[in-house]
């Protein structure tokens, strides 16, 4: 199954991950000591989780919640999968 919903919001999901991938990459190579690794990517998530969790487009803010997002098996543009399991 995929995750997704409409296409702003989808859009805007995609652009902000890779936007996180980038910001914290430096910070997730052997290249620092790990207690300076931990120390900035805590401090980028209490910045993240700082913000209002709003949708800004065209000038307007669109706040978005848990009912706009579609589970679906066919979607063009997705976020995530979903795998739904048993134990047999």
């Amino acid at each position: 199954m995929k995750i997704g919903g409409e296409e702003k919001i989808v859009s805007f999901e995609l652009k902000r991950r890779r936007k996180t991938r980038l910001i914290t990459l430096p910070f997730t190579i052997s290249l620092y000591p790990t207690f300076v690794r931990k120390f900035f990517l805590k401090s980028l998530k209490k910045i993240y989780y700082a913000k209002p969790k709003v949708l800004k487009t065209d000038n307007k803010i669109l706040d978005y919640d848990i009912s706009d997002i579609v589970i679906n098996h066919e979607m063009k543009q997705h976020t995530d999968l979903m795998a739904v399991c048993a134990k047999l």
